[in-house]
């Protein structure tokens, strides 16, 4: 427990100011006045800095939390970015009540905001080793290498709405308000698929996909894109196709038809 002290009086500090201005040293006027030096030459200070003695006025209620405290909170988040506000006021051990929304306000005061986790797909160290190896293997190719490089893949663009996650501003109450709706269809709504094919130098043959894609109709779109694609860039004999693992792509019918038909497959 702090411990407790004798507050002076503002009558008390006018009548020290005075006694400095009438040029007392510090010791003759706490002597005077019955208080310590210290407190004398604190009083001083303050009017020296501020031209008053009076006491300034406190900005609210004293902080719940210490900053050992602040920095126990920091230590948890940075260790665990998932855990919840309501969770840490259950581990902390502290002394007295925190409201969830305090522990939120210090996570705040140091630049963290609350959002939505990044989703990205679980890559196995295998595949990480396949990827880094690679990205080593193309790291001292020249120029020329990627102009002979013709990528192919598939996209899908939703007709209607959106798979992201939207959010809104609304006040309470309003959730049913049509701004504030985000509207859907049954089975989800259309969308469109569409194999595209590109080099170095940009976009090159668009196909829209009806229904659903398969090895079959992937080997189709190759027979009627890849080598025309290829001709118009002049790497007809040359090219060497790029493509993810897709099982379409790598189904045996598709391994077979590259084989004969892709002079360098990468």
């Amino acid at each position: 427990m702090p411990g407790s002290h004798k507050v002076t009086t503002n009558s008390i500090r006018n009548l020290i100011i005075e006694h400095f201005k009438d040029g007392k040293s510090i010791r003759t006027i706490g002597k005077l006045v019955k208080v310590s030096h210290s407190t004398v030459f604190a009083i001083m200070k303050r009017w020296k800095l501020r031209g008053t003695v009076a006491n300034t006025l406190k900005s609210g209620a004293p902080h719940k939390l210490t900053p050992r405290n602040r920095s126990f909170i920091m230590h948890k988040i940075k260790k665990n970015p998932r855990l919840s506000a309501v969770k840490l006021t259950t581990e902390l051990l502290f002394a007295i009540k925190v409201n969830p929304e305090t522990v939120r306000r210090v996570i705040r005061s140091y630049g963290y905001n609350s959002e939505v986790a990044r989703r990205k797909f679980f890559v196995n160290e295998r595949t990480r080793k396949l990827h880094l190896d690679f990205a080593k293997s193309m790291v001292d190719k020249d120029i020329s290498f990627s102009e002979s490089v013709i990528f192919v893949d598939e996209s899908k663009f939703n007709i209607f709405g959106s798979d992201g996650r939207i959010t809104v501003w609304r006040k309470p109450n309003e959730d049913l308000n049509p701004k504030n709706i985000l509207l859907a269809v049954k089975h989800g709504g259309e969308d469109l698929m569409v194999w595209e094919c590109f080099d170095a130098s940009g976009m090159r043959n668009l196909v829209f996909i009806e229904n659903n894609m398969d090895q079959y109709k992937y080997i189709n779109i190759l027979k009627e894109n890849l080598k025309i694609s290829a001709q118009k860039l002049g790497i007809q004999s040359t090219f060497k196709l790029h493509q993810d693992n897709d099982p379409k792509h790598t189904g045996l019918n598709v391994r077979l038809w590259l084989m004969y038909n892709c002079h360098k497959l990468s």
